[in-house]
């Protein structure tokens, strides 16, 4: 299996538009001479479309050469693209593939939504060195739907490889001053699928329904603390730690009446965090986990009562958190009513889970701790999110539990939550 991340922009085209000179435009000294394939694309979702709807694209392309299994996950500007080889025609989507989305498709049946055909000319953007700087791919596109028409249009990729994004934005300027601009759905499979993803998703699962609850709850505990009698309401903070690190960036979104804001090893991607989880824990031990969930879901889906399993257990046990040590660091901070019992389905919906989202719409002042070998919540998804919310960062050579009280870096971790409290409301 392999992967890189995928930065590509795409333009709206007619059969009449030809492509401009692009040699010049920032550090483009010369293109290289065409280069034409034809490519077939097999795409796979679940009924409801599930994949899609979260961004992420998973198909099975024959022809150029990069032939194969295909999925591209959303990380911040671009995307991460993971390959594998592409097999018999017959054979269904690799379980490599399926175990990192399985947080969306919960076990559901993959099949194939759309097909598209491309005839795709690709001509090199270089640098002064030979450098490819960036693949500029003009696509006569034909995609079909199972049971549905035929449509054919034409659009233009451009790809960055070496270059940066400061030359995608050049080349999309020079673009706009011949007419030429980014396509309204940036992915072929949207444009195929059209009104379909329009309908009505699933249900929300109860699990997603009662974080959008706790988020609601919190927003209310924060009206309530501001209109208690002494309590100055424009110096409210927001604390959270886990997964209500990444509520307090939900409820703090768009505000202007919050002081501050701490997020404590905050889980903010649910995405990022079930890939997360798939490289620190046995396969066997996930396998064990996902079937219970399925096992959940399906018995929830014909009404019957959720499958349950621990919230924490130990290593090689059934549980949500399995980790070398997590059952004792996890008991230690547990309160006297706490009972070790979630719905097992819970793997499979927290994928769905993105508060990073929010990040971006913050205007306080807030601090992000993070954990730099966190294996429970990922340590590059907080950090992202920290800077698209221009937080102050500190980071500590620890594991997710280890910021707690009787842990090596409880006193670090309060003590710089002190000082930058101190700092901000100091006014």
């Amino acid at each position: 299996m392999s992967d890189h991340h995928e930065i590509e922009r795409t333009f709206t085209v007619d059969s009449r538009t030809t492509m401009p000179d692009l040699a010049g435009v920032g550090a483009v000294a010369s293109v290289g001479p065409p280069d034409v394939v034809d490519l077939e694309a097999a795409y796979l979702d679940t009924a409801d479309l599930a994949l899609v709807r979260a961004g992420i694209t998973l198909r099975r392309r024959s022809g150029g050469g990069d032939e194969g299994w295909h999925l591209k996950l959303p990380v911040g500007a671009g995307r991460d693209e993971v390959h594998q080889p592409l097999g018999e025609p017959e054979e269904p989507a690799p379980d490599a593939l399926r175990d990192l989305v399985r947080a969306y498709t919960g076990g559901q049946d993959l099949g194939v939504v759309a097909t598209i055909s491309t005839r795709r000319t690709t001509t090199a953007l270089l640098g002064d060195d030979g450098a490819v700087l960036a693949e500029v791919c003009d696509d006569e596109v034909t995609g079909r739907l199972p049971d549905g028409p035929t449509m054919s249009w034409r659009e233009w990729e451009v790809e960055l490889v070496d270059g940066d994004v400061d030359l995608l934005d050049l080349i999309t300027d020079e673009l706009a001053e011949e007419g030429v601009v980014p396509a309204r759905t940036q992915r072929k499979i949207e444009a195929v699928l059209g009104d379909r993803l329009h309908e009505p998703a699933r249900p929300r699962h109860p699990l997603i329904a009662y974080l959008a609850d706790q988020v609601d709850d919190y927003r209310a505990a924060v009206t309530a603390a501001q209109r208690l009698p002494g309590v100055d309401a424009s110096r409210v903070v927001l604390w959270g730690v886990s997964l209500a690190g990444g509520h307090v960036l939900q409820v703090d979104a768009g505000r202007d009446d919050v002081a501050a804001v701490v997020s404590l090893t905050p889980l903010v991607d649910g995405l990022a965090a079930a890939r997360h989880a798939v490289g620190h824990h046995r396969p066997s031990t996930m396998l064990r986990s996902t079937v219970s969930g399925v096992r959940s879901r399906v018995s929830g889906a014909r009404g019957g009562r959720p499958v349950t399993m621990p919230v924490v257990a130990r290593p090689g046990e059934v549980g949500a958190l399995t980790l070398e040590g997590c059952y004792e660091d996890y008991l230690s901070i547990a309160g006297p009513t706490w009972v070790n019992e979630v719905d097992a389905d819970v793997a499979l919906e927290l994928g769905s889970r993105d508060a990073a989202k929010a990040a971006k719409q913050l205007r306080v002042p807030m601090l992000v701790q993070i954990a730099d070998f966190d294996r429970s919540a990922p340590p590059r998804a907080a950090a992202k999110a920290a800077f698209n919310a221009r937080a102050e960062v500190r980071h500590y050579p620890c594991d997710h539990f280890d910021v707690w009280p009787g842990k090596q870096w409880f006193d670090a971790a309060s003590s710089h939550q002190v000082s930058f409290l101190t700092r901000v409301l100091a006014g």
